[in-house]
This record gives structure tokens, sequence and C-alpha cells, in this order.
């Protein structure tokens, strides 16, 4: 016996008209998260903007509206729209969690707050100056105790588990967290670590942190922060926006396991 699917142009429609309603929800809300964003920054008009602006986004809702695509576009081009040329210009950065407990931010709405914060100004070095990668103890394992980064060598140094990468193409990591560590505890902050997990590269006269792919949470990877002194960890939103490092940052991959990062002559 064959069995017949009925097309039900009705239930089709209804289909049709709930996407667009879902469609028209996240617009309105992205309008609606911009607009209060714009609203606030309005009382810096004119002025030499020089600082760095921190957007929290406490709630799910909200964080999908923020991680969609064209949101930064669409927040510059308000910006732009309102005068606010110096501001749309500035660098902005995005945090998913709750804001600290301290008077460093504004509340914009429900489950939106506006941080502004100090610039940090990327350092840059002489052109033969290195680095060094060694590991936190007690937060994960490298495969040696130091390693080197000299850029009259190379300039992109890989960072991932293992010394070689097989998740698209093959890929040799300069940065090797150890794959087969003894100490169970350290093993299972090592697992968290992907195998193409981040990048460093040396780019006028500074080095700066990329993550990949599988080393980036909202492309479905794992985490990738950096923490600088005793500020919060600042999280790697995407591929592509190359992070400053400075002499003495912390570099967390994955969960558990910091990697310390410093310059040397």
């Amino acid at each position: 016996m064959k069995l017949f699917k009925i097309f039900n142009p009705n239930l089709s429609e209804s289909k049709n008209k709930k996407e667009k309603k879902q469609a028209d929800n996240a617009v309105e809300l992205q309008e609606e998260i911009i607009d209060a964003i714009v609203s606030y920054l309005k009382q810096f008009y004119g002025r030499d903007f020089s600082e760095a602006i921190v957007i929290w986004t406490t709630n799910q809702r909200n964080q999908v509206a923020v991680r969609s695509a064209g949101f930064k576009d669409a927040l510059c081009l308000a910006l732009e729209n309102a005068n606010l040329h110096e501001i749309a210009k500035a660098e902005t950065v995005f945090e998913f969690q709750d804001p600290p407990e301290n008077n460093n931010f504004h509340q914009a709405s429900g489950g939106l707050f506006i941080e502004i914060r100090s610039r940090i100004t990327i350092p840059t070095i002489a052109a033969d100056c290195k680095a060094r990668i060694t590991a936190v103890p007690g937060f994960g394992s490298l495969s040696q105790k130091e390693y080197v980064l000299d850029p009259t060598q190379k300039t992109v140094f890989h960072i991932g588990r293992g010394e070689i990468s097989r998740h698209e193409a093959y890929r040799i990591n300069d940065i090797v967290i150890k794959p087969d560590e003894s100490d169970f505890k350290q093993s299972e902050k090592n697992s968290n670590v992907s195998g193409a997990h981040a990048d460093i590269i040396f780019k006028n006269n500074s080095f700066r942190l990329r993550a990949m792919p599988r080393g980036c949470r909202s492309a479905g990877g794992s985490a990738t922060k950096i923490v600088h002194g005793d500020n919060l960890p600042v999280e790697l939103e995407d591929t592509i926006t190359l992070y400053p490092l400075q002499h003495g940052d912390l570099i967390e991959l994955g969960k558990n396991v910091l990697l310390k990062f410093e310059i040397t002559e």
C-alpha cells in the first residue's frame, strides 16, 4: 500500500506566517537594543571619544539579537546617523554575562548594560623582540616547558591540543597543549582545548590573538579569552578580530587551561 502525503495549503501558509512573525520580532528586538545603546551614547556627542564601549547582555533573548549577523554594522550605521561619528569608530566589546558589581555601567534596558572602559593601547615592540608562552601551574600543561615566539622566523603561531590537527586540513601546532597528560586533573583541563584552537599573530609590531572556529563559542567551539591584569576576562567573540596581547596577559583556552604571555628581549 502506498501512502500519499496530502498537501494542506492552510498549514503551509500558517507556517510561513509564523516564521515571518518570528523574523519580524527578531528585527524589532535588534532595533530596540540599538536604540537603547544610541540613546545612552548621545551624551558623548562632540567629545573626542577614545574609550572602548562594552555592551553587556544578560539574557538569552538579547544575546541572540546581539550575536546575529549584521548587528555590529547596524549599530555603527545608527551611531553615524545620530552624528556620533567618533563613537562609531570606537572599539566595541560584547560581554555575554552579568556585569561586575560596581558602578561603572549603565542599565540601558532589561538585560542590557553599557560600560565605558578605558581603551587598551595596542603596545608596539621592536621587530626583533620575542615572546614567551608558559603554562600557569595547575591550569593545563604544555608539551614543552616554554615556547619562544620569534617574529623574525614566522609571524603566525598555531595553538592547539596535540602536535597535528586534522579537523579540516592538516595543521601543525607551534604551541602544543599536551594530548596525553598522565595527571588526570590536568588531562581533563587539556581535553577542553581543540586541536586547532587559536593563533598568535605578529602584525604591525605587536602580538595579537585570534580565535579559530573550534576556539570560538559563537562559531560552535569552546571559548578563548584574554585576562589583562585584574580586569575581567575578555572573550574572543569571532574568528576575524585580532586582540592585542600585552606583557603578562593570560590566555584562557577552553575552560581551564591558562597560558602566560610575556615579551622577552
